[in-house]
C-alpha cells in the first residue's frame, strides 16, 4: 500500500474505508486529513466527515449497511 502523506492521500483512502462499511479506520484517516488539509474548507469537510464516521461507530445499530425491518 502507498504510503499516506497528504489531504488527498487521506481522503481518498477515508472514502474506500467508509465504502467498505470500516467506519473505525475511515474515522482514523478522516482525523488524519483534517491534520494535514492546508485549506480551510477541506479541514471542515474531513471534521464533519470524521464525526459522521464516529457516529456509526459509537451507534452499530444505525449503519446504513444494517437492514432494520
Amino acid at each position: 500500500m502507498k504510503k499516506l502523506e497528504n489531504y488527498r492521500d487521506f481522503s481518498q483512502h477515508a472514502s474506500e474505508m467508509e465504502r467498505a462499511g470500516a467506519w473505525k479506520q475511515a474515522e482514523s484517516a478522516w482525523e488524519k486529513a483534517a491534520t494535514v488539509a492546508r485549506r480551510r474548507e477541506n479541514q471542515e469537510w474531513a471534521e464533519n466527515r470524521r464525526l459522521f464516521c464516529a457516529h456509526y461507530v459509537r451507534y452499530p445499530a444505525r449503519r446504513p449497511e444494517v437492514n432494520h425491518g
